[in-house]
C-alpha cells in the first residue's frame, strides 16, 4: 500500500499541478522576503534571519521544479540539497534573537553553517557514484537499490539529525523564554511565541517522519526516493505561514526586561512544600543582593499592595509596574515572588484575578462571564477560562450555574482559595 501511495505521488499530472503552485508561492515568498527585509519595526538581526529562512525555503522548493524530470542534472541537484543543513541553524538563531535580550552575533556562530558546504564538497568527492564506493549504503531486503539512492544515505541522515537537533534546541530556548516572561508579566499571550513553537515542533516531527520513511525504504517497504513536488508544497506552506507571523513579529521582550544578576532567578518555578520552600528561600538569598530579611519585608509589601490596592485588576500588569510603585529593582520583586510564593509572577497575579472573578460571579449576576473575566484583568476569554478551571475544577459558566443551584461546596472552595492566598509565604 505504501508503495502504491509513493507511485501516486509521482504521477505527471500531480507534478504539473504542484509545479504551478510552487512557482506561484515561491514568487510570493520572494516578495514577502523583500517586505520583511525592509520592515523597520523589526530589529535588523531578526530581519536577516527571517529573510534568509524564507529565501532558503523558496530556493529549496523551486529546485523541485527546476531539477525534477531532468536526470542529467541529478548531480547538481544533490549539491543544492545540501542546503537543508542551513534550516536548523537559521531557525535556532532566529529564536535566540527573538527571546534573548542579550543575544549578539559572534564569529564562532558561523561554524553552525559549516556542514552545508562540507557536504557539498563530500558529494563532489563522491561523484560520480559507484556501486562499491566507501560511503555507499546498501538497501536491506531490496534488490533494486539504485547506486544514486545508496550513495545518498549519509546526506539524508545528516539532514534529519541536523533539523531535529536544532528544532529541539529552539524548543528548549522557547521553554526558557516562557519561564522568563512568566516571571515578569501577567499577560504573556503576545510574548509566548506559540507560532514559533509550532514551527519547531513541525520541523522536529518532519525530521522524525522522514527518518522513519527512510528506514522503511531501507527495508524495501517503500520507494526510497520519489520525484514529487509534494515535499516542496509542504515547504512552501511552511514558508507562507512563517512569513505571515514573521512580518508581524517584533523582538519578544524588546530589551525592556531587566535581567536578574543571580542564577537562582533562572531556576525552574515549581510549587513546593513549605519546608523545602524555606530551604530554597535561604539558599536563594545567599547569592542575591537581596537578604532574606529584606526579602521578607518586601514580600509583605507586595502582598499588601496586591490585596489593598487590587493591582491585579490592571490588565497587562508587569513586575516593572510593582517595582516602580514599591521603589525596588524588578529582579528583587521577581526573586521575592519566586522565593516566597513558590510560583511565577504570572501565576500569582492570575490566581488573585481568579479569586476576584469567583467573588464577582456570585455577586454580579447581571454581568456576563466574559465581562467578569475582562473586569478582573484578563486579556482574553481563553486565558480566563483556563486559569479559572485550574483552580476551581470547573469553567466560570459551570461555577455560576452551580451557585444558582445552591451548591455550598462552591463557596467552600472559594474560601479555601482565599485562605490559601493569605497564607502564601
Amino acid at each position: 500500500m505504501l508503495t502504491d501511495i509513493s507511485q501516486w505521488l509521482a504521477t505527471p499530472y500531480l507534478f504539473s499541478l504542484g509545479s504551478l503552485l510552487i512557482l506561484i508561492t515561491v514568487s510570493m515568498g520572494v516578495c514577502i522576503a523583500f517586505v520583511i527585509s525592509q520592515n523597520q519595526r523589526v530589529d535588523l538581526t531578526s530581519r536577516r534571519f527571517a529573510t534568509a529562512l524564507i529565501l532558503l525555503i523558496c530556493a529549496f522548493s523551486f529546485q523541485f521544479v527546476l531539477f525534477d524530470g531532468q536526470p542529467q542534472w541529478q548531480r547538481e541537484r544533490f549539491f543544492f540539497s545540501s542546503l537543508q543543513m542551513l534550516f536548523g541553524p537559521l531557525l535556532y538563531f532566529y529564536t535566540c534573537n527573538l527571546t534573548l535580550s542579550e543575544f549578539q552575533w559572534r564569529g564562532r556562530y558561523w561554524l553552525h553553517f559549516l556542514p552545508a558546504p562540507l557536504l557539498m564538497l563530500l558529494w563532489w568527492w563522491q561523484s560520480p557514484v559507484q556501486n562499491m564506493h566507501t560511503l555507499a549504503e546498501a538497501c536491506y531486503l531490496a534488490n533494486d537499490c539504485e547506486p544514486l539512492i545508496a550513495h545518498r544515505g549519509l546526506y539524508r541522515w545528516a539532514a534529519f539529525i541536523s533539523i531535529g537537533v536544532y528544532a529541539f534546541l529552539a524548543l528548549k530556548t522557547l521553554r526558557q523564554h516562557t519561564q522568563h516572561i512568566k516571571a515578569h508579566f501577567s499577560a504573556i499571550e503576545d510574548l509566548q511565541l506559540r507560532w514559533l513553537q509550532v514551527l519547531a515542533y513541525f520541523m522536529l516531527a518532519g525530521a522524525g517522519l522522514s527518518a522513519c520513511y527512510d528506514l522503511l525504504g531501507f527495508m524495501g517497504q517503500v520507494q526510497r526516493y520519489v520525484h514529487s513536488p509534494v515535499y516542496a508544497l509542504g515547504s512552501t506552506l511552511v514558508m507562507l505561514l512563517f512569513a505571515w507571523f514573521a512580518i508581524h513579529q517584533t523582538k519578544a521582550d524588546g530589551g525592556f526586561i531587566e535581567p536578574s544578576p543571580t542564577k537562582a532567578a533562572q531556576t525552574k518555578e515549581t510549587v513546593q512544600s513549605s519546608s523545602s520552600l524555606t530551604k530554597e528561600v535561604e539558599s536563594k538569598y545567599r547569592t542575591s543582593s537581596l537578604t532574606q530579611e529584606s526579602a521578607s519585608l518586601l514580600w509583605q509589601q507586595i502582598c499588601d499592595y496586591m490585596q489593598n490596592e487590587k493591582a491585579y485588576l490592571q490588565p497587562g500588569l508587569k513586575v516593572a509596574d510593582i517595582a516602580s510603585v514599591l521603589e525596588h529593582p524588578t529582579h528583587h520583586i521577581s526573586e521575592t515572588i519566586n522565593g516566597y510564593a513558590g510560583r511565577s509572577f504570572y501565576d500569582l497575579v492570575n490566581r488573585y484575578r481568579v479569586v476576584e472573578a469567583a467573588d464577582r460571579l456570585a455577586s454580579q449576576l447581571n454581568t456576563s462571564v466574559t465581562e467578569v473575566g475582562f473586569d478582573v484583568g484578563f486579556n482574553s476569554t481563553s486565558t480566563f477560562f483556563t486559569h479559572f478551571k485550574k483552580h476551581f475544577a470547573r469553567t466560570p459558566k459551570k461555577y455560576r450555574q452551580e451557585l444558582s443551584k445552591g451548591n455550598k461546596e462552591i463557596l467552600s472552595d472559594l474560601q479555601k482559595e482565599k485562605n490559601s492566598l493569605r497564607n502564601i509565604g
